[in-house]
């Protein structure tokens, strides 16, 4: 399951859709799991609006799309941790 991961609150701004979050993913090249950061506003949009969202995992350097698993598994992350997305 991924994890949300809280950064130093100067990564947060304090409107809801200001700053950032960090969420961990697993690479699909190695199966790692690393941070990717996000804007709260793409978060909200993506999981709200456009039910898409592309991650990125550095230690590969690789994008790629979210499955629905993954999609649905950063929704219950941030949820469970009452973070507004």
């Amino acid at each position: 399951m991924l994890e949300d991961l809280e950064r130093p609150s100067e990564d947060l701004g304090s409107d809801a859709f200001e700053g950032s979050r960090w969420i961990t993913v697993t690479c699909p090249s190695c199966g790692e799991r690393t941070l990717m950061k996000c804007p709260r506003i793409v978060l909200h949009v993506a999981l709200k609006t456009w039910n898409h969202m592309n991650l990125y995992a550095d230690c590969c350097e690789v994008y790629w799309d979210a499955s629905q698993k993954e999609l649905r598994d950063i929704r219950d992350a941030l949820r469970f941790r009452r973070i507004a997305y």
